[in-house]
């Protein structure tokens, strides 16, 4: 509680810029994300400087993703304390960030968009099924396989199923912004119906190496 006073009077009684406060507020962040969701309950101004502080700093967002990668402990407190904050998990979870970021978007999509060769082939095999894996260990960085099959074939009207078999959480979130899982908890599945014919690219905003496509045909 004092913590979110003390915010609240930096803000408002000192007018200080968010990229100044937020990069020296970092570290304890960092460190302790329970203490940090009080206060952005208590603050909500305090989460929306520190939403579009990580937007905009691209230093900050490498340093949060590291932190992800090599501490797993770190990272399922983070995703308890989304969990907790139904405010902080719409703001954090969803593709807004590349919609308020067109840079951003556009180097999200060239570099998450599953690749194909210069003969227009793709480097993944595809699989005709409504049934995706998102496998054991996809939150790593360095994984070879995150949704299995990397790329799936279906007809319009087909309701895909994806089952998080991994040990965190996940999400399943098209580039577009046509659909967004949210969070995947470990051992629960989440499904989404295609109608409209296309090439969906989707990957986890948690973990952004992790991509997939869905195409779509008639």
């Amino acid at each position: 509680m004092w913590i979110g006073i003390t915010i609240g009077v930096f803000f408002a009684g000192l007018g200080i810029g968010s990229a100044v406060f937020m990069n020296s507020y970092n570290p304890y962040m960092m460190q302790n994300p329970q203490s940090v969701n009080q206060i952005m309950q208590n603050n909500p101004q305090f989460m929306n400087q520190w939403m579009n502080y990580m937007t905009l700093n691209p230093q900050a967002r490498n340093e949060w993703t590291s932190a992800m990668v090599n501490n797993p402990q770190f990272m399922n407190q983070w995703m308890s304390t989304i969990m907790q904050n139904s405010q902080f998990q719409q703001q954090y979870m969803g593709p807004w960030i590349m919609v308020q970021n067109p840079s951003l978007m556009q180097g999200m999509m060239k570099q998450l968009s599953v690749p194909s060769s210069q003969t227009g082939e793709y480097t993944h095999l595809i699989v005709k099924t409504d049934q995706i894996s998102i496998v054991s260990g996809a939150w790593q960085i360095n994984t070879t396989e995150s949704y299995s099959p990397a790329i799936i074939q279906i007809i319009s009207g087909t309701t895909v199923t994806w089952t998080n078999n991994d040990s965190v959480v996940h999400t399943v979130t098209d580039l577009n912004g046509t659909f967004d899982s949210h969070l995947i908890l470990p051992n629960t599945i989440w499904k989404h119906d295609f109608f409209n014919e296309g090439k969906y690219n989707y990957f986890c905003t948690l973990h952004p190496w992790m991509k997939g496509l869905v195409i779509v045909t008639e």
